[in-house]
């Protein structure tokens, strides 16, 4: 179905309804058994209708799941042409149980939100579904659920994030910088990132330093700071969880 452009303005107060609660918006657990791209379609949008007591809905997905999708096949979307419509965000239907799919930057890459296209724009009448691809070689692409280990969702961060937010930072300072070890993260020239290397000082006595300089900024200290804390605030559950004081989990040799 293609929709009009009185329909496709109708999805925009979608948007920043998501952008402002998307993390109130229920969550559908998605069926282990899923694995392939067609498979998913279909069933969350028959999840997303019953939950929804709708056959008219609409996904909201984060434009680099949308650039993953156009990596699936090319049989499964049915693309519009329409500039309007692409100006509004609005890619296409779904062979798979017809409905249509709209990228925004309102949400997040880790779910696909499934919203009724009729009546009034409240997040507690969406649903969203866990989205992670594997794109490992030969490893085939899954959408629709998270790995699970022991039944509970085993979630990736992005390497930017993990540098970002301070991680990266502290790992090497407070444990493998002493070791004469350094975690590597490469930016690419496109601004993506990954994983290096480890670099590796074992044979420095004093190990690997950052520059003087470096632990001067404010920036790096507020990043430590908050680690720190984010630390502190998880101590006590691990210490119930038997683990000691600081939270280290404990050998049991």
């Amino acid at each position: 179905m293609i929709l009009t452009d009185d329909q496709s303005k109708a999805v925009q107060p979608w948007f920043k309804e998501l952008e402002e609660h998307q993390e109130d918006v229920p969550l559908v657990e998605g069926d282990p058994d899923i694995l392939e791209p067609y498979e998913f379609w279909p069933y969350a949008v028959r999840e997303a209708r019953e939950h929804l007591g709708t056959e008219s809905v609409f996904a909201a997905i984060n434009a680099t799941v949308y650039a993953d999708v156009r990596k699936w096949s090319r049989d499964d979307l049915e693309e519009t042409t329409l500039v309007s419509q692409l100006r509004l965000g609005y890619m296409g239907d779904m062979r798979e149980g017809q409905f249509p799919v709209f990228t925004t930057r309102a949400v997040t890459k880790d779910y696909i939100y499934v919203c009724p296209l009729e009546g009034p724009v409240d997040v507690s009448r969406a649903v969203r579904f866990v989205y992670f691809p594997l794109t490992s070689t030969g490893v085939r692409r899954r959408l629709g659920r998270s790995l699970y280990q022991g039944g509970e969702v085993k979630k990736r961060m992005s390497v930017s994030e993990f540098r970002k937010l301070g991680y990266l930072q502290e790992l090497n300072r407070q444990f493998l910088h002493p070791l004469g070890l350094a975690l590597e993260v490469v930016i690419e020239g496109g601004g993506s990132e990954r994983f290096g290397g480890v670099w590796d000082y074992r044979e420095d006595p004093e190990g690997v330093l950052y520059d003087e300089e470096l632990m001067s900024d404010l920036s790096v200290n507020l990043l430590a700071e908050r680690i720190e804390e984010k630390r502190q605030q998880r101590v006590q559950a691990r210490v119930a969880a038997g683990c000691d004081d600081n939270g280290v989990q404990k050998l049991r040799g």
